[in-house]
């Protein structure tokens, strides 16, 4: 135990990709492609920490677990629907049967392309999913570590939240993905002019317009979960008279920026909102070709200007960040 009174834990732990996965193993078609899927690999956590005598190891390695659960789940979520696109061009009768081998001669072409799919998917998902675990265990750790007072707290909570907004690439979204789902409902307009009952081209467009609200519910989303996070912490920093003076300014400075920050939090709802709503008629199947036409003119124009407030907001988040960088110096 240290002079402070706090103990050394040192946490040197695996976080399995399968853990929410039937068995806690990969699914036996990794095996047709091994060099890639071998790229989902474990995370390893290394951490040494000065923590109060009430952390115990075990304890915060089961809390670290707990904190990959939800994208682990998603995870496994999404090999389970890859696996039965993966079914759906094996021959029903060889479904439960059916062993795959790194033998890409063996394949048929429907089985070869689906894996082919799936394994692009994989590789992608587990990179995406892998580095949000690892912010997120990250964060954890911090807010862990810092619990030594308020000043301490609110330092770590800034410098997650303004370092995952640094990261998010959203600058035109608005405009990218108006183009996305123009691009999506001119050939749906195409077909329906020749034939209204055209299934296939109905799907495509469905499958088009969810494509975009996957595209959009990325970064925007996270956006929006800072944007929220810096205003519900801001009322909390400024009230807060046991922080740092540089750090009860820095909660003002958020709530005087309040109206910036709520405009791109409302912005990004109404358009997740419009998005839904377009995918609802898509699905219906019942606009003309005309129609069609009309209602990508409409979803452009309506959103033309909602690029604007999302980089009026970046720019003030900057801005927060220069302020916290100062009140951060303050503090240590």
């Amino acid at each position: 135990m240290a002079a402070d009174g706090k103990n050394k834990i040192v946490i040197n732990m695996k976080i399995n990709p399968f853990g929410e996965f039937k068995g806690a193993k990969p699914p036996d078609w990794f095996k047709a492609r091994e060099k890639e899927m071998a790229k989902v690999k474990e995370l390893e956590i290394k951490r040494t920490m000065m923590l109060a005598p009430k952390w115990k190891k075990k304890v915060l390695e089961q809390g670290i677990y707990a904190v990959a659960r939800y994208e682990l789940a998603r995870f496994a979520t999404a090999l389970n629907s890859m696996q039965k696109d993966i079914d759906k061009a094996i021959p029903p009768k060889e479904r439960k049967t059916k062993k795959f081998t790194s033998d890409t001669k063996k394949e048929s072409k429907e089985v070869g392309a689906a894996l082919t799919n799936a394994e692009k998917k994989v590789t992608k998902l587990w990179n995406k999913i892998s580095a949000q675990i690892l912010s997120k265990i990250d964060d954890a750790l911090d807010e862990v570590e810092a619990d030594k007072g308020d000043n301490a707290k609110a330092i770590a909570r800034g410098k997650a939240a303004l370092a995952k907004f640094k990261t998010l690439k959203i600058d035109g979204i608005y405009k990218e993905i108006s183009t996305d789902v123009v691009k999506v409902m001119g050939p749906l307009a195409a077909a329906v002019k020749a034939n209204q009952e055209d299934k296939q081209a109905w799907g495509d467009a469905e499958k088009g317009i969810k494509a975009c609200i996957a595209d959009f519910a990325g970064d925007t989303k996270t956006a929006q979960d800072v944007v929220k996070f810096l205003l519900d912490t801001g009322a909390g920093m400024k009230k807060n008279k046991d922080a740092n003076e540089k750090m009860q300014k820095l909660g003002e400075r958020i709530l005087n920026s309040k109206k910036v920050l709520e405009e791109l939090s409302d912005t990004v709802d109404t358009f997740e909102e419009e998005l839904k709503t377009l995918m609802s008629e898509v699905k219906a199947a019942k606009m003309t070709a005309d129609q069609i036409k009309n209602r990508a003119r409409k979803f452009v124009k309506d959103n033309a200007g909602k690029d604007a407030p999302t980089k009026k907001a970046f720019s003030e988040v900057s801005k927060i960040g220069d302020q916290y960088a100062a009140a951060v110096k303050a503090v240590k």
